[in-house]
């Protein structure tokens, strides 16, 4: 009997060890989560024709894979220059896709499109320049 009595102390005993030991295991997976970050997008570029870009109006929309989109629009200055900055929550190893549309009087609407894979720097730079075409001119051609 008594050896009976000793083989099961020893068997809660050892069931006693590893929930305690299981249970740590969960705490240091808990203190070791990701928290969502800021990230701060600026794209950047210019429009051409020169001579129609201070007309275009350049609209930037992101989509976190997580989160909601946002959108940002600015027109060129005179000589074509844009610069357009959104900022938005996500996580590190995420993907963020951006799309990029200008357009002006008779110049058709222009999209470029893009993916970002999120890392631990919030700050992403995108440089783009954006070829506005002539309306008329493609009718002509068809």
């Amino acid at each position: 009997m008594k050896t009976l009595l000793r083989t099961s102390s020893a068997a809660i005993l050892l069931a006693a060890q590893m929930l305690a030991s299981s249970s740590q295991a969960f705490d240091a997976v808990q203190l070791h989560t990701i928290d969502s970050r800021t990230y701060h997008l600026t794209i950047s570029g210019k429009v051409l024709p020169r001579t129609h870009a201070g007309a275009a109006e350049v609209r930037i929309q992101v989509s976190p894979a997580e989160g909601t989109t946002v959108e940002a629009a600015a027109l060129p200055d005179a000589n074509g220059n844009f610069s357009l900055k959104v900022s938005f929550e996500g996580y590190p190893n995420e993907q963020v896709d951006w799309k990029l549309t200008a357009q002006s009087g008779t110049y058709t609407l222009t999209t470029h499109e893009g993916r970002h894979i999120l890392s631990d720097d919030t700050a992403i730079t995108v440089k783009e320049s954006i070829h506005l075409t002539d309306h008329a001119l493609i009718l002509a051609l068809r």
